[in-house]
């Protein structure tokens, strides 16, 4: 709403330059500024909207003139541009969460993904988690090798679509078999094992997203 309330700012001020003009045409002050003007200020308000929100609100409903705008091949280009800004945004604000007794908040630690070092190729640090360090390890990004010091490990992997997505040719080539068919656009994240400490494979993902904590303990990771 902040985003919308400043670019409505922004119109308002385009709206008194384009009213200055020696002879104004009358009616809406905004048909009368520039086409490219006009679509600049839906696109940036359109953008604001999906990045809060995860869409681009009602612009489209407001009149014909706006609606014609949005449906421009450009407008929705600009949109696809940023959807992976936006699950990406909200895959840092995930948290993987240790609970040594799952049904009690005692001891519990939250480790959030933002603070890795690398969000989207990093793995936690488990040395405070018992001794579940010994047996399991939990990454974000996909596997890409067998890692000696995972050996006899299993492996969690959170995993991004749009990752897999964008080197589904190269390094993420092995989720082909499941990618996109049987992973949609809709499960913008996955969940994925190691399920044998002989193969190099992991099973095709499970997929799993949360809008705010992504809240996993070892229990319901591991069987």
């Amino acid at each position: 709403m902040q985003q919308f309330l400043a670019y409505i700012l922004l119109i308002s001020l385009f709206f008194q330059s384009c009213s200055s003009n020696v002879n104004p045409t009358p009616g809406n002050p905004f048909e009368r500024c520039p086409e490219e003007i006009r679509f600049m200020i839906l696109e940036h308000t359109a953008i604001a909207n999906y990045l809060s929100d995860g869409n681009t609100g009602s612009l489209i409903l407001v009149c014909q003139d706006w609606q014609r705008i949005m449906e421009q091949d450009q407008m929705k280009k600009s949109i696809d541009s940023i959807k992976h800004e936006y699950i990406y945004q909200r895959f840092l604000k995930g948290a993987l969460i240790y609970k040594p007794n799952p049904n009690s908040d005692d001891g519990m630690i939250v480790m959030p993904i933002k603070d890795l070092e690398n969000p989207l190729e990093g793995t936690f640090n488990l040395s405070q988690c018992g001794d579940a360090g010994k047996n399991l390890s939990i990454s974000t990004g996909y596997r890409k090798g067998e890692k000696a010091e995972n050996a006899t490990k299993v492996e969690i992997w959170l995993t991004p679509r749009f990752l897999v997505e964008k080197e589904i040719n190269g390094s993420a080539q092995h989720y082909q078999e499941i990618f996109p068919s049987q992973w949609p656009e809709q499960a913008p994240v996955s969940i994925t094992r190691k399920y044998s400490p002989a193969s190099g494979r992991s099973k095709p993902p499970s997929v799993f997203f949360g809008r705010g904590v992504i809240g996993i303990t070892w229990h319901c990771m591991i069987i």
